[in-house]
């Protein structure tokens, strides 16, 4: 069930915000519906529930209470005083290449060689 909007201003609009906004307005119809049948439907997945209907039973109490949380089990060595050290590891490797990086660094070395110049011709006087 499709609402289709016949509103002269939404004729003007893209084909996908228009999609967007029937689709909007679809939903809130069905939302409405289903509210308004709300209690009729409880009881019928009560009832259901009673008679025996597992996912009827399964809905409900996780509508009522929340879904049960899963229990996630993780077996194996852990440590996290190695993972630490680790890590300061992989951040002293990480800081050793970067100074590395910064020395081998052309762009500085002409900044050093034009600063050397530059102090150069400060010593030398202008005639």
């Amino acid at each position: 069930m499709v609402v289709s909007l016949e509103y002269d201003y939404l004729k003007d609009l893209a084909p996908k915000k228009r999609k967007a906004l029937e689709k909007a307005a679809s939903l809130e119809q069905l939302r409405l519906m289903v509210k308004a049948e709300m209690i009729p439907i409880v009881w019928a997945l009560i009832d259901e529930a009673k008679n025996g209907n597992v996912k009827a039973a399964n809905e409900l109490f996780d509508r009522a209470f929340g879904k049960a949380k899963e229990h996630l089990e993780i077996t194996g060595k852990f440590s996290l005083t190695a993972l630490a050290e680790q890590w300061e590891e992989r951040k002293k490797i990480r800081e050793a290449e970067q100074a590395l990086l910064e020395e081998q660094n052309p762009v500085k070395e002409v900044i050093k060689e034009i600063e050397e110049v530059e102090e150069v011709e400060e010593e030398i006087p202008n005639e």
